[in-house]
């Protein structure tokens, strides 16, 4: 049976919790919950102990999210990550966590707290917010630009493999990943075996300098795998 529409107001409703429970959701990931947690289970109090948080703040933080998908809240109080929550677990295949910490860190947080000033003059919010174009701003804060190029590859590792699977890069000396930070390394890292890797592949990013000069050091750590010739990364600064 077809469910009824959600009337109106609730949609509107739901459009305010989506904020909150995507606020919710990064500071889990921020305070490395996910991590903790694992492949296991863990209760409120326990995690608590091992996060230096609030007990009682981190239960209603956990009741929030087991109601949003991201854990599951098991009978004997202990709490349990979804399919949805393992991917705000570092380094998880399909890990989205530094991409929902970045968005909604305050380099992205602030400046879209104040779209309607864009709507009004045109102009970016960034420079009203920040005091600063984004790109400066992220050089100030190398841990929130940190996660931010992260975030970036874990888009790029979204597509990848749709990519390499419609196309072959056999005999290629040059592959160009235009404002995916540390994308290149992601190819790198995923060209299958039956592809050619004896010729020399050169990955060149368009981005800000600090992650073309961070994803040049992961690709060339992914290319000893795979081939034993160098794969290196020309990074193109990326004015703002």
């Amino acid at each position: 049976m077809d469910q009824p529409p959600t009337p109106p107001p609730f949609a509107v409703l739901q459009l305010i919790l989506n904020v909150w429970t995507a606020k919710a959701a990064a500071a889990f990931a921020r305070l490395g919950f996910a991590d903790l947690i694992g492949d296991g289970a863990q209760d409120a109090n326990d995690l608590a102990k091992r996060a230096g948080t609030n007990a009682d703040a981190t239960y209603r933080l956990l009741r929030a999210l087991a109601a949003a998908g991201i854990l599951e809240a098991r009978p004997d109080g202990r709490f349990a990550l979804t399919p949805v929550g393992q991917c705000l677990r570092t380094g998880a295949p399909g890990s989205m966590r530094s991409l929902l910490i970045a968005e909604l860190a305050p380099g992205h947080w602030l400046p879209w707290g104040d779209l309607e000033h864009s709507i009004r003059t045109g102009g970016p919010a960034t420079l009203k917010t920040l005091g600063k174009p984004v790109w400066e701003y992220y050089s100030e804060h190398a841990a929130e630009g940190e996660a931010f190029a992260d975030g970036m590859s874990n888009i790029s590792s979204m597509v990848i493999q749709a990519v390499l699977a419609a196309y072959s890069f056999a005999g290629a000396r040059l592959v160009v990943d235009v404002g995916g930070s540390h994308g290149s390394s992601s190819i790198c890292r995923r060209l299958s075996p039956g592809r050619d890797h004896r010729s020399r592949a050169k990955a060149s990013q368009t981005e800000w300098s600090a992650a073309a000069a961070a994803s040049s050091k992961r690709c060339r750590r992914a290319a000893t795998s795979i081939s034993s010739r160098p794969c290196s990364t020309t990074g193109t600064t990326r004015s703002a």
